[in-house]
C-alpha cells in the first residue's frame, strides 16, 4: 500500500481483534465514579513470516507482541484464522542482515542459523608481521 494513500482504519489489533474498553469507570477522590475509555496499545511492526518466506506488516497490540514471540507468528494467526498473505510488504528471501562479532549475533543463536539466516561478511583481517 502506497504510504500517500490515507486509510482511516479502527484501533484493532490485525490478530487478535482486540479494541477498546468502553466499560472502564475514572474514580475520583471522593469516589465518584464517572465513564472513560480504556485504549488498546497498538503498535506497527514489520514481521519476518517464516513459512511464507515474506515479511508481513501489521498493526497489534503490545500483548499480542508477547504471544507472537512465545507462540510464533503462524501459530498465532491459525489460531485467530488470519490469512497473512493480506499483510506481506515484500517477498524478500530471507530476515534482515545482523553483523557478525556482535552482540546480535549472539542472540541470534542456533536457532536462526538452522533457518539459513545470511549473514554479513567482515573484510579479512591481515596480520602485520614485524621484521
Amino acid at each position: 500500500m502506497p504510504r500517500a494513500v490515507l486509510e482511516m482504519r479502527e484501533r484493532k489489533c490485525d490478530l487478535t481483534g482486540k479494541r477498546r474498553n468502553g466499560k472502564a469507570m475514572a474514580v475520583s477522590k471522593s469516589m465518584r465514579h464517572t465513564h472513560r475509555v480504556q485504549k488498546v496499545n497498538l503498535q506497527w511492526v514489520k514481521l519476518w513470516w517464516e513459512e511464507g518466506h515474506k515479511f508481513v506488516r501489521l498493526r497489534v497490540a503490545t500483548k499480542t507482541m508477547r504471544t507472537i514471540h512465545k507462540k510464533g507468528l503462524q501459530a498465532v494467526a491459525k489460531d485467530y484464522d488470519i490469512n497473512l498473505h493480506r499483510f506481506a510488504i515484500s517477498a524478500g528471501d530471507g530476515p534482515p542482515l545482523v553483523p557478525v562479532g556482535t552482540e546480535a549475533e549472539a542472540e541470534v543463536g542456533e536457532s536462526l542459523k538452522a533457518t539459513k539466516m545470511r549473514v554479513k561478511p567482515q573484510p579479512p583481517t591481515v596480520a602485520l608481521s614485524t621484521v
